[in-house]
Formats: C-alpha cells, structure tokens, sequence
C-alpha cells in the first residue's frame, strides 16, 4: 500500500532529527517537524525561501557539501559541521546528504538530515 503525502509527512515529523529536501535550484521543498525546531523557523516559511536564504551559505561549510552531493550523485555520511541560521546562530550538526532521483533515474534534488 503506497503512503498519502500526509502518511509521508507524519513519518518525517516522527523523525528525531532535522530533513529537508532540495529541489536542483536550491529551493526547499520539505521541512520536517525537528528542523523546525532546530533552526527556529516554520515549514511556512522554510518552503518560501532557498538553502541559502535559510542557512548563510556564505560562510556555512555545508552547502559547498550540498553542492557536492548534488552534482556528483554522491551521498555524505555523518559529515561534522556547523549549520549558520539566519539569526547567525552556529548549529554543530552530523550532516548526511543523498540525491534525489526522479523516475527517469535524472537528478530532482537532494534529501539532507
């Protein structure tokens, strides 16, 4: 039996730790419940902004990680890092990444916890 998107998104909100996904140009297209509270930004407004509005991509090591993962297909695992959030708020987390695929097998984003 396939899951309703609400099915999916309870599953993501019962995680413990923070996911979002990706889309290619860098939009986020979900946000579940802990990375709400870990960044202290709703999933209302995280998917209204891009990676790099959410996090300070400047100065954040992870999204050169994320940009790795997303073009060479290559998953991270358990990375040591700092998320920067919008409030300049330095967040040590263990970054593990994943591309996304669509049925075609072609890149559709990236999947982050």
């Amino acid at each position: 039996m396939a899951l309703s998107p609400e099915q999916y998104r309870r599953v993501l909100d019962s995680l413990s730790e923070g996911v979002c996904t990706v889309a290619p140009d860098w939009t986020i297209t979900s946000f579940n419940a802990q990375a709400q509270t870990l960044t202290g930004v709703s999933q209302e407004e995280a998917l209204k902004l891009s990676f790099g509005e959410l996090f300070h991509c400047e100065v954040c090591e992870c999204a050169t990680l994320l940009a790795g993962v997303m073009t060479s297909g290559t998953p991270i695992r358990d990375v040591a890092t700092l998320l920067i959030d919008r409030q300049g708020r330095r967040i040590p987390v263990s970054l593990n990444a994943a591309p996304l695929r669509d049925e075609s097998g072609r890149l559709a984003g990236l999947v982050a916890s």
